[in-house]
């Protein structure tokens, strides 16, 4: 069984899956650390050399930009960083530790520069367990200054959930070792880390609000379909409010996403099953193909459903202003099959559309699926940007014969078609938008080799660059 992009499992997921795949090997088979090799172009254009996997942060007027170094064989080689200031772009910084093998990184960094980046570092030494165990996740602090702080393990935790920093700068972590209980690591501005064990749950996401006071949603995901959703609260320097149930006449299927909204007001947006739409293939794996969005206007009493969307996948949703963005995958031009338990409407066509705090859903996009018993194949695959005014979203199509088409942006009311450089990325978007000053930059993998091959497992990226510039 397979169902690829347009999937609509969320990407706080699928880091962890990401973090828990970091392969080992020996520290003589692994590409030295030394600074990256990178260029600045007139323009502003940064090419930064045997790097791929961009993520890109606006700050103030200026930029964070974090990327994966390449290895012998393909990422993970290390993680680097470069910013901007205005004027000009710094030379590559490694952010890891020389001579090691780094999964990708997590990184999350606010308007005034502050933030976190998480990734993993196996050494490839010989461990005296006879149970393998994942190496644990090693946070690194930027500072308001730009300078980032030490690196720190953050206890036996191995698998990131959610990484969250405010507007003062407060850091949230969420994620859980091989074996126990969740950890929320939580960094204060100024302050030391505090780790703190949470209750069970199969998966969870948060948010911290201007105090620093962390909003946390945890959902069943029980084998056949998912499971109850709660919601708890943190105060800075309190305890956690008692979990509340969060009534819901159809079952959660994947993480709800919580966001905390000025005022001490929340936002939760829950993924679950349709009545109509293809969410199964066999009844042990589902998809959400439903949302619903809830509010409440402080962190005690119930929620009030606003809205919600049949047919969608992969949703996602941020704080925008005093109300949220949505922007997602949608299901359309549907085809009657029979599915596991009976006969369910499947996409022939995904549009990708985005719905703003006034309520008003721009289309941005479309492209067309196949969709046998066993997997669907092309779709969109997307991400979104915050700081932007407007939609800001990056996205790709995808044709299961053709494979992936050029980078597609839509900011505010501007769209640009962006054609690649190299071989194009079978699986990711390969590449971040963030908005500075009022100007939008892009981050992309250009000059792209891939090995290997998708149908036999192998498929991984050999060479590229990154390159990081004003969207023209």
């Amino acid at each position: 069984m397979r169902r690829v992009l347009g999937s609509g499992v969320p990407v706080l997921l699928l880091v962890g899956a990401l973090v828990a795949g970091c392969s080992l090997e020996h520290e003589s088979d692994a590409k030295p650390e030394a600074a990256a090799q990178s260029s600045v172009a007139p323009s502003g254009e940064l090419r930064l050399a045997d790097t791929v996997d961009p993520q890109l942060f606006g700050t103030g007027d200026g930029l964070v930009l974090v990327a994966s170094r390449l290895a012998d064989d393909g990422p993970y080689g290390g993680v680097v960083t470069s910013s901007y200031d205005g004027s000009g772009w710094t030379s590559g910084e490694s952010l890891s530790t020389d001579g090691v093998r780094t999964s990708g990184a997590r990184v999350v960094i606010n308007p005034s520069g502050v933030g976190v980046a998480l990734w993993t570092e196996a050494s490839g030494e010989e461990s005296d367990s006879e149970e393998p165990t994942s190496p644990p996740v090693v946070a690194r602090v930027r500072q308001a200054d730009g300078a980032w702080t030490e690196a720190e393990t953050l206890g036996a935790m191995a698998y990131l959930e959610d990484v969250q920093v405010n507007a003062r700068g407060d850091v949230a972590v969420l994620g859980y070792p091989d074996e126990g209980v969740r950890v929320l690591a939580l960094r204060p501005a100024g302050e030391d880390w505090n780790l703190t064990d949470l209750s069970s749950y199969d998966a969870g996401s948060m948010a911290l609000d201007e105090d620093g006071g962390v909003h946390l949603a945890t959902t069943g995901t029980n084998r056949g379909g998912g499971g109850p959703v709660q919601v708890s609260y943190l105060p800075a320097g309190g305890t956690w409010t008692d979990p509340i149930p969060v009534p819901l006449d159809d079952i959660a299927t994947e993480a709800a996403q919580i966001v905390a909204l000025p005022g001490g007001g929340e936002a939760l947006l829950v993924g679950t099953i349709s009545a109509t739409w293809q969410s199964t293939f066999d009844t042990q794996y589902y998809w959400a193909t439903e949302y619903h969005l809830l509010r409440r206007g402080g962190t005690t009493g119930g929620f009030t459903e606003r809205w919600s969307h049949d047919g969608a996948t992969d949703m996602r949703v941020v704080a925008d202003g005093k109300g949220v963005r949505l922007t997602w995958i949608q299901d359309e031009a549907g085809q009657q099959v029979e599915g596991a338990a009976g006969p369910t409407t499947v996409p022939t066509r995904q549009a990708l559309l985005t719905r703003g705090p006034d309520g008003a859903v721009v289309r941005l996009g479309e492209a067309p699926v196949e969709m046998s018993d066993s997997e669907i194949g092309g779709g969109l695959s997307f991400m979104t940007a915050s700081g932007c005014d407007g939609p800001a979203v990056i996205w790709r199509t995808h044709d299961e014969q053709e494979g992936p088409d050029h980078l597609q942006v839509r900011v505010g009311d501007r769209e640009a078609t962006v054609p690649d450089e190299g071989a194009r990325p079978v699986v990711d978007l390969q590449a971040a938008l963030a908005c500075t000053g009022g100007v939008p930059w892009l981050a992309r993998s250009a000059d792209l080799e891939q090995v290997g091959s998708d149908d036999g497992g192998d498929l991984r990226i050999a060479g590229g660059t990154v390159v990081a510039g004003p969207l023209g």
